[in-house]
């Protein structure tokens, strides 16, 4: 799935996008989305899409801070599982694990209300 310069490369004609699960104040929005990992793949999986409108100018540093996430989200477990990034229409897409809680939820149901990063 990734190339060689950009290893969390996605092929956009991999993704499809579903229902919009919120937005981040017009300049994002997230949506559902199904994950192939080839034609072939009739299943995929299902993932959280985080979509931005990017300049062509800021692509560099959008991948930047992706490289970013990747390698928090290896370091630790409360971090969301990164799939990779792809470029699907006008939108630099940002393809995670989809969860079935928010930040918020998971915050107010721990006793301390805040969570640790273990």
């Amino acid at each position: 799935m990734g190339s060689m310069n950009n290893p969390l490369a996605l092929d956009p004609e991999f993704l499809s996008l579903g229902h919009v699960l919120g937005s981040g104040g017009g300049c994002a929005e997230v949506r559902t989305g199904t994950l192939r990992r080839s034609p072939e793949d009739d299943k995929g999986r299902e993932v959280a899409v985080k979509m931005l409108l990017i300049e062509y100018s800021e692509v560099a540093s959008f991948q930047k801070e992706v490289q970013n996430l990747a390698a928090a989200a290896q370091a630790c477990h409360r971090v969301c599982k990164l799939y990779g990034t792809c470029v699907k229409g006008k939108y630099s897409c940002i393809v995670m694990k989809l969860y079935n809680t928010t930040l918020a939820q998971q915050m107010k149901t721990s006793t301390s209300g805040r969570l640790l990063l273990d």
